[in-house]
Formats: structure tokens, sequence, C-alpha cells
């Protein structure tokens, strides 16, 4: 199975951002990053970095395809099939099955993997300081976080533990001391708080029922995210936020070391 003119010079992993030595889980995380970054529903503009994209995951996560490429340098995925099925696969029809497939699983997919990771602490960790402490507003700005009783004892078992280990100084978050001392009246707020945001999402899904706004599209899934008002990143827009942050740091790093 051949590719178009415009796909088969990609380098599969410079377009991944993976080393050639990466492994799966590695090669499956930055495809995960980069669909959410580029989809079309969710950012204009990027057709071509979406396909080329998918492109490239289809080469590395296949050892097959994998193999051969890392041998040739040449974009091929032939499956086993003959040089003339090979060249009735419709790529237009096949990226634009892929628009739909960026989905809730995704979503879900990427979160079982950040909670409960270093990854996750080092953030909460991170805006606990930037936040003085302020335990209660983690859940607006740590992806991925959404606020339940059972995460809120999870998150300040997680602050307890990074304050414990020295790895956070109590003078460094003076509000903490009022979130501990007022815990119990922090958490029904907040409770309060989500069951106002749930119920405004329950408002999304039912005209999606109803066939006003939904249609199972990633729109539609980002509309019902937003149920949660306070928020001020959907899910999607956090994630690629959070990618896009990472690399600007990175490249800050790489200037500061040429000078």
């Amino acid at each position: 199975m051949t590719v178009d003119e415009d796909m088969k010079d990609i380098n599969p992993y410079e377009v991944l951002g993976v080393d050639p030595k990466c492994e799966e889980k590695d090669i499956r995380r930055a495809y995960h990053k980069l669909c959410l970054k580029y989809h079309p529903d969710k950012n204009t503009g990027f057709r071509r970095e979406f396909d080329r994209v998918q492109v490239s995951y289809m080469v590395l996560s296949d050892a097959k395809k994998k193999g051969r490429y890392d041998q040739t340098g040449v974009i091929n995925l032939d499956s086993g099939a003959n040089d003339a099925e090979a060249e009735d696969f419709d790529w237009t029809d096949y990226f634009r099955t892929q628009f739909d497939t960026i989905s809730k699983e995704m979503i879900d997919k990427d979160r079982e993997e950040y909670q409960g990771s270093a990854e996750e602490k080092e953030d909460i960790k991170k805006e606990l300081l930037a936040l003085k402490g302020d335990m209660s507003k983690l859940f607006e700005v740590v992806i991925h976080l959404e606020f339940t009783i059972e995460q809120e004892k999870r998150v300040f078992d997680i602050c307890q533990e990074l304050i414990d280990d020295g790895e956070i100084s109590k003078e460094d978050i003076p509000k903490w001391h009022t979130y501990v001392s007022k815990r119990e009246q922090n958490v029904k707020k907040m409770e309060k708080k989500r069951r106002r945001e749930e119920k405004a999402a329950e408002k999304v899904e039912k005209k999606k029922k109803e066939g006003g706004a939904g249609d199972g599209s990633l729109a539609s899934l980002q509309a019902l995210i937003a149920g949660n008002a306070n928020r001020h990143r959907a899910a999607l827009g956090a994630i690629a936020s959070k990618y896009e942050e990472e690399e600007a740091q990175r490249n800050r790093k790489r200037r500061k070391m040429k000078k």
C-alpha cells in the first residue's frame, strides 16, 4: 500500500517527535498528544498536520511497517496485499474517518495514564506552590482533575506527602493551613459547585438526545464538557495547551543552552 505524494517523504519519528529507540508506549502517547493538538474540529488549518500524524502512527505502531521503514527509510504501508489492491486504498476516505475517532475514549485514555503518575504529582506540586497552598483551586488548573469527594481525598494525600517529604515548604504555601482548618467546609462548598455544574452538563446532554446540538462529533463532546462553566479550559483545550507549554519550555531550555 503506497501513500500519496504529500506523505511519502515524511519522517514518522520527526512528525511524532519521538526517538527511534523509544518504546511503544511513547509512540502511542505522542500520537495522542498530536491528535488532540491538531484535530480539525478543534483547530482549523491543521488538516495536513493531522493527516501526517495518522500516517506516522500507522507506520510506527505496526512492528512490520516500522521495521521496514527503519531498514529503508521509505514509507510503505503494505500489509500483505498485492500492488493492485494497494492502489485502491482511498486515503481521503481514511483520513475523513479518523476525524471522529478522536473522542471521549482518547480523553479517558489520556486521563488513565496521567492520574497517579509522576507527571501528575509534579503538576500538583507546581500548581500548589503557584496557588500558595489553596488546594481548592487545583481542580481548576490541573489537567484531568475534576472535583469529587474521593478525588479531593486523593489529591489531599498527595499534597500532604509532598509536604511531609520536604518537597514543599509550608512557608511557601501560606494558604495551606487555612484550607486544612476549613477543609470540611471547603469540600461541602466544592461539592455544591460540582452538582450545579453536573446539572448544567445534563441540560446539554438532554439537548443532544433531543437532536439539538449533539451528533456524536468532537464538537458535541466539547460542548458537553463545557457544561462545567467555571473551568477555564475544556478537556481537549487543556490537553493541547499543556503539551504546547511543555514544548515551549523545551525550546526555552535549548535557547539558554546555546547562550
